[in-house]
């Protein structure tokens, strides 16, 4: 087998269990996001992609915003990886963009992210537009509970047991 007994679980976690569990969000309708939905979402990305794709399922957003540090560049081709494969369950993929900023650089974060909203906000007024603190470092979800309270935007947060020997949340 290729790779050690971590890798081998986070492969078969991310194509094997990672799909039934987005699928059963997706066609569960019970998500508070089913009967409004989300124009843009806005994630920031950790070392663990899983917790941004089972958000991105639940709320079904048009366009996704990852803010990124330059050390998760793996977790970012793991979340393209996941829309472009098609795996996303009855819908159109979102229009993904990814930005890079500095962990502990709230100003850098903030200014990329005010950006996006405020062209997500011309392009469709009155769109409903979500931040997912979920991943990342603290620091970067300080800075999304900010930008949430600042641009009156859903603060969302998915809770996960985290696996330390996976180093992956658990399903």
């Amino acid at each position: 087998a290729v790779g050690g007994a971590s890798q081998q679980a986070r492969k078969f976690y991310r194509h094997s269990l990672l799909p039934v569990i987005a699928q059963r969000i997706a066609l569960s309708g019970t998500t508070e996001f089913a009967g409004n939905p989300v124009s843009g979402l806005v994630s920031f990305v950790g070392t663990t992609p899983e917790t941004t794709i089972l958000v991105t399922e639940a709320t079904r957003p048009a366009n996704l915003l990852l803010v990124a540090s330059h050390g998760v560049q793996e977790s970012v081709n793991a979340i393209s990886d996941w829309f472009q494969s098609k795996r996303s369950v009855d819908r159109a993929n979102p229009v993904v963009t990814t930005v890079f900023c500095d962990p502990v650089n709230p100003k850098q974060m903030k200014d990329a992210v005010t950006s996006w909203i405020a062209l997500q906000r011309k392009a469709c007024h009155g769109a409903r537009l979500c931040i997912d603190a979920t991943g990342g470092k603290k620091s970067m979800s300080m800075t999304a509970g900010m930008l949430a309270v600042t641009h009156q935007l859903e603060l969302l947060y998915l809770d996960t047991e985290f696996d330390h020997a996976l180093r992956a949340p658990r399903p």
